[in-house]
């Protein structure tokens, strides 16, 4: 998806408000990181809604900020920079 353009998917997707920051971990699989973003998901929009208003779907309008994601990964070097306190990491 993002080769074409060498951007990163967050890019390639357009902006969102975002609710949450998650940073992904390359030691497990990505199976498992979808699913315990998917089930977070769902509690936190059940838990923020009450279960008698929760609807099936509202869950999947959430936005994470997933650094694997966001930072171009064609570009490293350039989203990194010289070190951790110029990098997106970085507030």
């Amino acid at each position: 998806l993002t080769s074409k353009y060498q951007l990163s998917f967050a890019e390639l997707a357009g902006p969102r408000n975002i609710e949450w920051f998650v940073s992904h971990y390359w030691g497990i699989p990505f199976r498992d990181f979808v699913h315990s973003i998917s089930s977070h998901a769902q509690y936190w929009s059940r838990s923020s809604v009450g279960n008698a208003e929760f609807q099936e779907d509202f869950w999947k309008s959430r936005a994470y900020w997933v650094c694997a994601f966001a930072n171009n990964q064609w570009r490293l070097d350039e989203e990194i920079g010289d070190g951790w306190e110029t990098s997106a990491f970085y507030l």
